[in-house]
């Protein structure tokens, strides 16, 4: 019998490559689970992955021509 688990547990992203590959869950089914999801494109939010650090903004002790320096934020 299948529970609501196991089945939601196929769809998992950590689970679901292995098992497409041991035939446990079908491409079909997957594509069919992607179709029926909601389109969210609408709410996403643009996020900055990398910023310049403050100390290379206007830093008059930078030599000519070097590039600023980036963190991870």
């Amino acid at each position: 019998m299948k529970t609501r688990e196991t089945e939601s547990l196929k769809l998992d992203t950590r689970t679901r490559e292995r098992m497409l590959r041991n035939g446990s869950l079908s491409k079909e089914e997957f594509q069919k689970h992607l179709k029926s999801l909601p389109d969210e494109a609408n709410n996403a939010e643009e996020v900055a992955v990398f910023e310049e650090k403050p100390e290379a903004k206007n830093n008059p002790g930078t030599k000519h021509g070097e590039e600023p320096t980036f963190s991870a934020l």
